[in-house]
């Protein structure tokens, strides 16, 4: 059974940019923009150039990403990118508690 939360971890070759709980996740992949909720189908997609976006604890927060691929598993999402950037010029939460 879900939590009714995800465990979001985006992943370059240089560092673990972010880990944190989200209520939705949505990502830019190759095909157009794939929204996750809790519960979703297991899934590997390939990203594009675009936004990610995930609300984690009512807090909309956007990261800025170059192609790569996403695994969905078990409320999973770990997304394998190249190139990051936060929108807005904040940081995303790189811990959660709860």
């Amino acid at each position: 059974m879900s939590d009714q939360h995800l465990n979001l971890k985006i992943i370059t070759p240089q560092k673990l940019i972010t880990e944190s709980g989200a209520e939705v996740v949505y990502l830019p992949t190759v095909e157009g923009v794939l929204g996750v909720l809790p519960g979703h189908m297991n899934l590997v997609v390939a990203i594009g150039d675009g936004e990610l976006t995930f609300l984690s604890q009512g807090r909309e927060e956007k990261i800025n990403i170059q192609g790569g691929w996403a695994d969905i598993k078990d409320d999973t999402v770990i997304v394998f990118t190249e190139l990051t950037e936060t929108s807005q010029g904040s940081q995303p939460q790189s811990n959660e508690s709860g």
